[in-house]
């Protein structure tokens, strides 16, 4: 390998390490509810050995299941036995993706991205398995409701972000996403005039763009933070 400067193989393992390992990491975290919904259907649907197509869906179903379980429990085992190096620039350069700015001198934030990541796996597991049950519509808006509040619970608890701002943002997202889960009742049919789930929807609307609103806000604070220090 031909002699290249210290502050050229510094830059060139730092993008290495972000195109790489973060790349694959972000990959699965944002791929994660996709894979659950198509892992459950397949289960759901049961496997198919007639053709090409469904043998390979077959396939694929029993390879993400590991995947799906795995996953959330390697990251918090991962983040704590490496808890002491999130401070460290190379360090965070390859793991980044998973650290999402928790505050790791706090051991119960550590979890925090497999909490939102279970998450996914049970509003996946509630629209393909309680889809089919009776009063099907209630016992998914139960179900969703439940799981918002266990993580309005643990953010107000834990407090587990970096900061104050970071902190607030999160609370600030989640009492949204619990306060639409309660909105959404009014459109089953406990409300039976469709005109009045039809006002309601305005209001739903108006409400998701100041939600949309205010984190962008946040963002745009956030980085002039990042950009001043």
């Amino acid at each position: 390998m031909p002699y290249m400067p210290l502050g050229v193989l510094n830059f060139y393992g730092t993008i290495k390490a972000k195109i790489f390992w973060n790349s694959v990491l972000r990959a699965l975290i944002e791929q994660y509810l996709p894979t659950c919904m198509a892992t459950f259907k397949s289960i759901q649907v049961g496997n198919q050995w007639n053709n090409f197509e469904n043998v390979m869906n077959s396939l694929a179903s029993f390879l993400f299941v590991p995947y799906i379980i795995i996953y959330p429990i390697w990251i918090v085992v991962f983040l704590r036995r490496n808890r002491y190096l999130l401070s460290d620039r190379r360090f965070m350069g390859k793991y980044g993706s998973i650290y999402l700015n928790v505050d790791y001198f706090k051991f119960g934030g550590l979890p925090f991205v497999a909490v939102l990541i279970v998450r996914r796996c049970i509003y996946a597991f509630n629209c393909i398995f309680l889809a089919d049950f009776g009063y099907s519509a209630l016992i998914q808006l139960q179900v969703s409701l439940w799981a918002s509040q266990a993580i309005c619970q643990y953010l107000v608890r834990v407090r587990p972000m970096i900061d104050l701002p970071n902190n607030m943002a999160q609370m600030f997202n989640e009492i949204s996403i619990l306060f639409f889960c309660v909105m959404m009742h009014n459109f089953t049919d406990y409300i039976p005039d469709p005109d009045v789930r039809y006002q309601i929807g305005w209001y739903f609307l108006y409400i998701l763009y100041f939600v949309i609103g205010v984190n962008v806000c946040i963002i745009l604070v956030l980085i002039v933070k990042t950009v001043l220090k």
